[in-house]
Order: C-alpha cells, then structure tokens, then sequence
C-alpha cells in the first residue's frame, strides 16, 4: 500500500475534509490504485478511530457503506484502544452506536483492560454509560488492578456517575486487587465530597486493605489528604450515626419541639431570672445550638431536617404571643391597629403551610420524557439533547430550567432552591407562595419593630443618665424587651435580603439555581426578555396558565439550560 495515499486518507478522516475524502477515494478506485480497507496513520490508528474521537458520523457512514472498514475492533498501536473506546472517552453515543449496531464489541478490552464503559466512567459520561448499560452491557466488571466502575467514578469525582452506580447495585465495598475499596481511592486522592457521599450511603469505614489500614490511615500517608482525613477522623469518632443523630421519627419530634423550647427557656430567664443567672444559661444553651444545631439544621444530602421550618413557626408564633401578653395590654389606645397586625400572624403560618406542603414542580417519573438505549440517539439527533440533560437518578431527560434536588432526591421544575425555612423545594407550583410569604414575614417583622420602638420610646422610663442607670436599664429591667428588638431586627435583616434577591432575579427572569451557576448572560439572552414580559411569566405561574415547564425542553431563541 502507498503509504503516504493512506496517510492522507486517514488525515482527511481526521480532519473533517468529506469532499477531499470521497476525491481521494473516487481516484483510487477509478484508477485501480491502493486499497484503504486498512489505512492507517503514521502511530498506527485507523479512520475510524480518529472518526469516533472526533464524532464524525456522515464519515463513519461513508466507511461501512464503501466497506473501508476491515476490524471494527481493530486495538491499534500498542495500547489497544478501539474506535469504541475513542468514541466513549469524548462520550460521542451516535458514533459509538453506529458502530456498536456494525459489530463493535463493548466488553473488547484495551492493554490495561479498561472496556467501553471504563472509558465512558472515567471521563464522566453517564448518559454514555446509561446507554451501554441499556444496550445489555454489565457494569460489573473489572480492569486488570480488579478497580469496578466506582472505583473510577470516585476518583474521577464524578458525583453522577456515583449516583447513577448506586441506583444500579453498584457494590459499595468492592475491593481492588490492594484491598481498596472506593472509600479506601477517596482517602488516599483526597476526595472528600465522594468520601462523604460513599459514607451516607452506609460504606465500611473500617474496611481493611491488603496491608490492613483503614480508609482513615490511608489518609493519614497523604499529607494532601487532611480534608478528607478529618472528615473520616470524625466517622469513625463519633460512628456513622453522627450524621443521623436520631432516628427519622424521633428527629421530626425534637425538630418539632426544639426550637419551641429554646423560645420559652429564654423568656422565662429575660423575665424571672436575675442577669447573673442568664449568662451560664445562654452559655449552655448556645454551646448545645454550635455543637448539635449545626447536624438538626443540615443532617445530610440525603436527610434534610424540618428544624429550620419549625424556628421559623417559633419565631412568628414567639411575636405573637409577646405582642399579646406584653403590648397590646400596655398600649389600649392602639389596640385596633396591633389587633390588625396580629391578622398577620395566622397568614404567615398559613403561606408557610402552604409553601411546605405544595408539591413544588416534582417531574413524575411516568410523565416525564424516559432515557432508554431505544430513544437515546433519537433523542440527541433529533431533538438536539445534550448530556447535561440527563438525571441519572431519575433517568429522565430534565426539562428546562430543572434540576435535581439531592435534598428531596427527585428533579423540580423551573428549580428555584431547596428551602430550609419551609423544609421543601421552591419551585414552578409553590414559588409564588415563596415570594408572598417573604412579603408578608418582612411586614409582620417590621411592624412589629415599629410597634417595640413605639414601645420603648413612649411607655418605658428610660433613664437618661448616669451611664450605669441606663446599662441597669437594658441589661436587668428590660432585657426581655431588647432581646425582642434585636430578635426583630436579625430576622427582618435576612428577610429583606431574601425578599429583594428575589424581586430582582423575578425582574431578570433568572432563579436562584441559575444565578448561582454565575452565567448571568447566558441565562439573559435565554429568558430575560424584558421587565414587563419578566414579571407576566412570574404571575404565569401563580395562574398556571403559562409555559408547561415540566415538558418545556427547547423554546424560542436557544430557550435550553
């Protein structure tokens, strides 16, 4: 064969040049010149394999249909990569599916023994591997250093692709041909968001390798592994259950009860005990919020706990009953007004409810677009779907402006954020709910600042001078009624900041998930066509007469996420 014909045959190949190609190959076979069944370039790859790495699909067409294809499982050089292989390291599915209905054998292994679906994992393509996965392929094996798949998602630190493993009995304690198991690649790599995960879905922390160390004493050989290190210090400190205090019924009843009991410990000292006996109190009680507050308020990805809700119901309810008890007895002659004021109470915990309670966009699993082997190039050739539209936890296509919410475990609609404060996620059906109760928190909040200022100023004797009569004042007198007055102004102050953002995003047409990708352009040029045209799509929502986001997946001008 004329060497430097099937160079050129394969470079053309390689870059693109279809016209140039069919020329060259219209000569050849015009003149009865070289066979290019088997052209290769000068490190010994073949067309196709430069065709799959880099998706070249009306060319991959143009080889099988001329038959200038010998192997299509050809491990060229001397790694012995297929073109499978090339096409799932760039995570091109139409190319590898044009090849694999041609032949392709998706468990031929390279020199290292790395398969089809090694390659996809370790360059972070689970709609590649979903595909595999639905053509038949297992996701069991292993390459020669007996690593399965999750060993390579973890240390790839492809979240996903763990995610999607898991869904799918991916084993959590496999061991390689060391001993390691995936916890043991996290310690050692210093991956502490993919250590964490693997513990909250119960890995064996005290897994022993080979040489009988732990994950944690791994750790403790890499000195870039301290994050990781501490975090597993502290698992096997404490166990597992640090991260689950409690069990699910009893941690709802101490979240319940909580907040409601730190609220009546601190009126009863600000109002029956001396000063001297309140600072060891608050001491106590702040130490017990730093050193368990923090595990009720998050818990984990997986566990999200209603204490944040619960302090929210406090904190309105705690209004109430001192505006009742204190004020409205202390100033008659405005007791229509406050009596008003309180009306805001009831509305407040009733927009909580409902803001909690409403199911905030879940996208069903039964009416939502399934990802399967059978529509996976359809839907990219046809419908244009990228990777990133994938849910490997739900495996679906994710709509627009969607997204998966690792707290309630389920893709949400026009995703806005996960919630705290109503223990739920903010999204198409309930975000109208979310703004409303954000204005009328701010108005409860600042008419009742207005009201302790009003207090304050005309009916308590505040003393004048000297110094210590008016630190007497505040500290013994009416603490009670300042702790109030600063309670008042914290949360009013992150209540406003909240209620503005989201006035501003609403005017921009953006969430609070797209705003925090930081790609304020793009999400411009997207969604953002013009105040007016902004605040009828937000309204939209609360009508449900606007766009169906949980089917909306290409709109006008690039209308994708």
């Amino acid at each position: 064969m004329n060497k430097l014909v099937a160079q050129d045959f394969v470079q053309f190949c390689k870059s693109g040049e279809f016209s140039r190609l069919e020329q060259l190959y219209a000569n050849e076979k015009r003149n009865g010149g070289v066979s290019l069944k088997d052209a290769r370039d000068a490190e010994g790859f073949t067309a196709l394999h430069w065709c799959c790495l880099q998706d070249r699909r009306t060319i991959i067409d143009f080889l099988f249909r001329n038959e200038l294809v010998v192997d299509v499982n050809d491990g060229a050089n001397n790694t012995g990569q297929t073109p499978l292989h090339w096409a799932c390291t760039q995570g091109h599915i139409v190319a590898a599916d044009m090849i694999i209905h041609r032949g392709a054998d998706v468990y031929k292994e390279d020199l290292l023994g790395y398969n089809a679906a090694t390659h996809a994992v370790q360059n972070g393509h689970t709609l590649l591997l979903h595909y595999l996965k639905d053509t038949g392929m297992s996701l069991e094996g292993r390459d020669l250093e007996g690593h399965s798949l999750l060993h390579w998602a973890v240390y790839s630190d492809h979240r996903d692709l763990c995610y999607y493993l898991l869904g799918n009995s991916a084993s959590l304690n496999a061991k390689d041909k060391a001993g390691n198991t995936p916890l043991h690649l996290a310690a050692m790599f210093n991956k502490a968001r993919a250590a964490a995960f693997l513990v909250q879905y119960r890995a064996e922390v005290k897994a022993l390798n080979s040489n009988g160390e732990t994950p944690l004493q791994v750790a403790r050989q890499y000195p870039e592994s301290e994050e990781t290190e501490n975090y597993l210090q502290l698992i096997e400190t404490e166990g597992v259950n640090s991260l689950h205090p409690l069990n699910s019924k009893r941690r709802r009843m101490v979240s319940t009860a909580l907040p409601f009991i730190i609220y009546t410990v601190i009126s009863y000292s600000l109002t029956q005990l001396p000063f001297w006996y309140i600072i060891p109190i608050f001491s106590v009680l702040g130490w017990l919020i730093m050193k368990y507050g923090y595990s009720f308020m998050w818990s984990t990805t997986r566990y999200p706990s209603p204490w944040p809700m619960y302090w929210a119901y406090a904190t309105i309810l705690f209004c109430f009953w001192f505006g009742y008890t204190n004020i409205l007895s202390a100033m008659p002659e405005y007791r229509n007004t406050l009596i008003f004021l309180m009306c805001l109470v009831p509305i407040n915990l009733g927009l909580i409810y409902k803001t909690s309670t409403e199911d905030p966009g879940t996208v069903l699993k039964n009416k939502a677009v399934h990802v399967s082997g059978q529509n996976i190039v359809r839907l990219i050739t046809e419908e244009g779907m990228k990777a990133d539209q994938f849910c490997p936890t739900c495996v679906i296509r994710k709509p627009i402006r969607s997204k998966h919410c690792v707290y309630c475990d389920t893709c949400i609609a026009r995703f806005d954020h996960h919630c705290p404060w109503v223990n739920n996620c903010v999204g198409c059906n309930n975000h109208p709910y979310f703004v409303l109760l954000l204005v009328f928190w701010a108005l409860l909040l600042f008419s009742f600042f207005i009201v302790l200022v009003v207090y304050i100023w005309f009916y308590l004797q505040i003393p004048t001078s000297p110094l210590f009569l008016l630190f007497n004042f505040i500290f013994s007198e009416q603490i009670f009624v300042i702790f109030c007055l600063m309670n008042t102004v914290v949360h009013f102050g992150w209540i406003s900041f909240l209620l503005s953002d989201q006035v501003r995003l609403i005017l921009q047409n953006k969430t609070l998930n797209e705003q925090k990708r930081r790609e304020h352009k793009e999400y411009e040029e997207k969604f953002d066509r013009g105040t007016s045209h902004n605040i009828k799509e937000f309204l939209d929502l609360w009508k449900k007469t606007g766009r169906d986001w949980y089917h909306s997946f290409e709109g006008k001008k690039n209308d994708t996420v």
